[in-house]
């Protein structure tokens, strides 16, 4: 049995509608670790990860898996915690 991918092949985007709750948690802690390994190790590579992960919160947004105010505290974690 294949693994349906949860990325669009033409743009690297996540697909919402494609992920349940936990998956897209796990997600969200996997990129948050991500950026703060990145952040110390390599700031060139932090910087292209960090802005590919703020287009996927708004592909989040923009499709109803989170609100405006989730979006908002979800960056202010992540940041507070670079």
């Amino acid at each position: 049995m294949t693994r349906e991918k949860k990325y669009s092949e033409e743009s690297d985007r996540i697909e919402p509608d494609k992920m349940s709750d936990k998956e897209i948690e796990d997600w969200l802690l996997t990129c948050r670790d991500t950026l703060i390994v990145l952040k110390s190790e390599d700031s060139m590579v932090f910087a292209r990860i960090y802005e590919e992960f703020m287009l996927d919160l708004r592909v989040l947004e923009k499709s109803g898996r989170i609100g405006k105010e989730e979006l908002i505290e979800i960056i202010k974690e992540i940041e507070e915690q670079l």
